[in-house]
């Protein structure tokens, strides 16, 4: 008897080893096909810089860098997702260049023919590094789903060195995940409007014209820092008209969040001491 249910015990502990197996080899598939899914997608997005590049260099400035911004913010984004789900280290270099765009965007900035060049030559190394074919179409043997975190950090450490963009920061193309530059826009005042959802309340335009303030809120929106991932955000409480530039501004003690307007997946935080005094000059014109 006794003999019997150890015989029991045993088949029941293989059967239910397997079921385990099972399970497992099943979550490992739909994880692989998740990846290679959003691989597939990252990899086309990545793909397709090339032609509006080339449309840009035709003349067809605006449309070319809204596409390219688009494409470059989803590989971007994509990117994002990928790396944390293969658990590596996630140092983003093309949001770099979804910044750097969007600024030639909102500073109606037309970059040289050498910027066009160079700009072409950065995406397409960076297209041969993570892209899932070479230039000639034909798969690469390894790729980004297929290296170690050693390999990956080895491939990402020699891209960087062929970026010009990223060696090579200035006022017009630069790098950093900022809010961009307002700082050198000359500017007379800044409208803060309080909103419920995304209507304007009625009574509520506050207009700041103290040329110190003015300077102190486009020094402090240009050091904001980009978040990673995308925005999830509640409806915001205010919308600040800065020059041409338009945010929309959560706040409240020392906290302070603000998205551009045009790219509504990014936010970027300020700091504490930034935070802290747009909010006093906030309740300051409430209380006038």
């Amino acid at each position: 008897m006794k003999e019997n249910i150890i015989k029991l015990l045993i088949v029941f502990s293989l059967g239910l080893n397997v079921i385990l197996v099972i399970l497992y080899n099943d979550a490992r598939s739909y994880k692989q096909e998740q990846l290679d899914y959003l691989y597939s997608l990252f990899h086309s997005e990545i793909a397709s810089n090339d032609v509006h590049t080339k449309n840009a260099r035709n003349g067809i400035y605006v449309e070319s860098f809204v596409a390219l911004h688009s494409s470059l913010k989803t590989a971007s984004l994509l990117s994002y997702n990928l790396l944390g789900m293969i658990q590596f280290p996630e140092e983003d270099i093309i949001a770099s260049y979804a910044e750097m765009v969007k600024e030639w965007l909102t500073s109606s900035y037309i970059p040289t023919p050498e910027e066009l060049d160079h700009l072409e030559r950065d995406l397409i190394s960076i297209e041969e590094t993570f892209g899932a074919t070479h230039r000639n179409n034909i798969p690469k043997e390894n790729n980004l789903l297929g290296w170690n975190e050693a390999e990956y950090i080895n491939e990402l450490e020699k891209l960087k060195k062929t970026l010009y963009f990223y060696n090579h920061p200035s006022s017009k193309n630069s790098t950093e995940n900022t809010s961009g530059s307002l700082v050198s826009s000359e500017i007379e005042k800044i409208t803060i409007q309080k909103i419920d959802g995304l209507s304007n309340t009625p009574g509520s335009l506050k207009v700041i014209t103290n040329s110190e303030d003015i300077r102190f809120i486009q020094e402090s929106f240009s050091e904001a820092i980009m978040q990673p991932g995308i925005a999830d955000m509640s409806h915001p409480e205010y919308k600040i008209d800065i020059g041409e530039e338009v945010y929309y501004l959560w706040i409240g003690g020392t906290s302070g969040t603000i998205m551009n307007v045009i790219d509504t997946n990014t936010i970027y935080t300020l700091s504490e001491q930034s935070a802290q005094r747009i909010y006093e000059l906030i309740e300051k014109s409430n209380s006038d």
